[in-house]
């Protein structure tokens, strides 16, 4: 059966699911709606975008036992990868406890069920995405970026307030997502536009559309958000996209220029957004002649250099089973820390290290996966990217022309996530981990048809 053909065999209202699904996934909770369940002594809250999760989720399996689930089978590696990831996971809650008699179990297994929960997407989407669905799915995350940018410029311009109500006209902006969500979605948008500009989006007029505006929405949101980790993503996003293009023979001196200028531009931006920061960090790193912090003030990279030397540290503490699920974030894994840390950055203020008052954590997912599982976990989570970005290279490279863009995208999300993640942790139920389930999902399907000469 080709591509085409599957696309006119699946219902309408299946497909439709994950294309009208995807802007509940990116939304801030305060946007989200829901309600709040009390189990035990866990706080359960479900919001919309869990609703559009087990939505999405649903209209899998309902596919799958129709039609069967063989769209799996090609990523085979890559789904066992993803189960033994979220074994471990559930093994480090239940060791949490059985360690450490102050482990919050409730509330972490409550987490560890909402990694799972999201990662329901991946197979449900690998179902899902026949034929246009795919398309359709990318232009619903760059639509929605459209969106969000447009409200996060009203933000800008002093037309809207924050999440909190205050409008902060002229700085960065978190839309209707937060900061670094906002960041996420963009950067997925600028991935769109990277692949097509890699690519010469030959697939089409529709293609180049989709490119033009996931560009513009993606390059602005990016700047807009102020994210250098997002900017960390992008540029691996691009260098994944000259090396597939290269590789596909699609790789001109011009799309190379063009690729390299868009990447260029949002960097120029963004560190415009945020050079106070940016010096902040260089002084914090001694490289200018440091200056007088005031007192409780919280400069977001040098506290993350800090975050992630704590995170080493309880690793080296228990590197072969680690603090537990979400243990960084405890007082019994970070407070024997502290006094290591204080020495080794006495110049910060005293908010910026964890308390029970501001947990922090660990902001740097590698470095969370080995505090809170050890070096297993470290290898389980790492080597979980690695092989879905590998599988989605060799389907990328050996898609047609005419599928190229949508065969690049879900790996340059891949590879946007890689090195978005050192600025983030570990998150159940974010839009990072929308995104990551998403790319995963769309990753397997396309693999499956490139096996069967069907993309």
């Amino acid at each position: 059966m080709t591509a085409r053909a599957a696309g006119r065999a699946l219902p309408a209202p299946a497909g439709l699911v994950l294309v009208l699904a995807t802007p509940f996934l990116f939304l801030h909770v305060k946007y989200a709606g829901g309600v709040e369940l009390s189990v035990g002594s866990a706080s359960v809250s479900i919001v919309v975008a869990d609703l559009a999760v087990l939505a999405v989720a649903a209209a899998g399996l309902a596919v799958g036992l129709r039609d069967g689930f063989a769209p799996l089978r090609a990523a085979r590696a890559v789904w066992i990868a993803a189960a033994a990831l979220l074994a471990l996971i559930l093994l480090a809650t239940a060791l949490g406890k059985a360690r450490h008699d102050a482990y919050p179990l409730a509330d972490h297994l409550v987490s560890a069920l909402k990694f799972a929960e999201y990662a329901a997407l991946a197979p449900a989407v690998a179902l899902l995405a026949q034929g246009r669905t795919r398309l359709l799915a990318l232009g619903a995350v760059a639509g929605w970026a459209a969106v969000a940018t447009s409200y996060g410029l009203a933000q800008f311009a002093g037309l809207a307030g924050g999440l909190d109500g205050e409008s902060r006209a002229l700085l960065r902006q978190p839309s209707f997502l937060g900061y670094e969500d906002f960041n996420v979605l963009s950067a997925a948008a600028l991935a769109i536009a990277i692949a097509g500009v890699a690519t010469g989006a030959a697939g089409g007029t529709r293609e180049r559309a989709l490119a033009w505006l996931g560009g513009t929405a993606g390059a602005v949101g990016v700047v807009l958000s102020g994210g250098l980790s997002g900017v960390l993503g992008v540029g691996a996003a691009m260098l994944g996209a000259l090396v597939l293009a290269r590789l596909r023979g699609e790789l001109t001196p011009r799309r190379a220029l063009g690729t390299v200028a868009l990447v260029s531009v949002v960097l120029a931006g963004t560190m415009l957004m945020r050079g106070n920061d940016i010096q902040a960090f260089f002084r914090f790193l001694g490289i200018e002649a440091k200056h007088a912090q005031t007192a409780g003030q919280v400069e977001s990279y040098s506290q993350r250099t800090l975050l992630g030397y704590i995170g080493l540290r309880i690793f080296a503490a228990d590197p072969l089973l680690g603090a537990g699920w979400q243990g960084s974030r405890e007082e019994y894994a970070y407070g024997p820390q502290l006094a290591a840390a204080h020495a080794r950055f006495p110049d910060e203020p005293l908010r910026a290290f964890p308390s029970p008052e501001h947990p922090w954590g660990v902001h740097n997912a590698y470095v969370q996966a080995l505090a809170d599982m050890g070096v297993g976990g470290g290898v389980l989570f790492t080597g979980f990217f690695v092989l879905a970005i590998l599988a989605g290279g060799r389907a990328a490279v050996r898609a047609p022309p005419a599928t190229a863009l949508v065969a690049l995208v879900p790996v340059l999300w891949l590879l946007a996530l890689a090195g978005l993640q050192n600025g983030r942790g570990i998150v159940a139920g974010i839009p990072l981990d929308a995104l990551l389930w998403l790319a995963v999902g769309l990753v397997a399907r396309t693999l499956w048809e490139v096996d069967r000469g069907e993309a």
